[in-house]
């Protein structure tokens, strides 16, 4: 029996947020306007959805959007199958010029990404249910070395899912 772990729901959300984040950038930028009571900073949607978490120097233009593994368990294992419990990291990176922009557009970017990735709390038929968002972890607020006057900064998103790893699967 060869267990599908994580492998269906990490294509599967990855998926999922390529087809529908847009959405959600235009509903963020439609919400959080200064006609509103927020600050006015819209935000652009990723230039890229990628299936792994790359190095910092892969990184060319933002923003960007990237699922990795983190924690694969079971529950409810009978020996003839379990529930597999994987927790997923999707992370986000977002560069401007000023600091300001920067935080309120990784706290709009962040409300927009959460919202698309739990939308129906399921990953369809082979990736997975039962999403929950588990935190919400600022990063590091980093310069560039060719531009220094750009900042760079990044959230994750640690997300449980649930799939079955019985082996019946295509």
């Amino acid at each position: 029996m060869l267990l599908p772990l994580n492998i269906a729901s990490v294509q599967a959300l990855t998926d999922k947020i390529k087809t529908n984040i847009g959405g959600y950038v235009t509903q963020a930028n439609q919400r959080y306007t200064a006609a509103n009571g927020y600050k006015d900073y819209p935000v652009a949607p990723p230039v890229d959805v990628l299936s792994f978490i790359p190095p910092i120097s892969y990184i060319q233009d933002t923003p960007l959007i990237a699922v990795g593994d983190a924690v694969v368990d079971f529950d409810d294992d009978i020996g003839v199958s379990a529930t597999g419990v994987s927790t997923l990291i999707v992370c986000l990176w977002y560069q401007e010029y000023d600091h300001e922009a920067l935080t309120w557009k990784l706290r709009y970017m962040t409300s927009a990404l959460a919202s698309c990735i739990l939308e129906d709390r399921n990953l369809g038929p082979n990736g997975g249910w039962g999403m929950t968002l588990d935190s919400i972890q600022a990063g590091p607020t980093l310069g560039r070395r060719e531009n220094p006057r750009t900042v760079m900064g990044c959230r994750s998103l640690s997300i449980t899912v649930r799939d079955e790893q019985d082996g019946n699967f295509q």
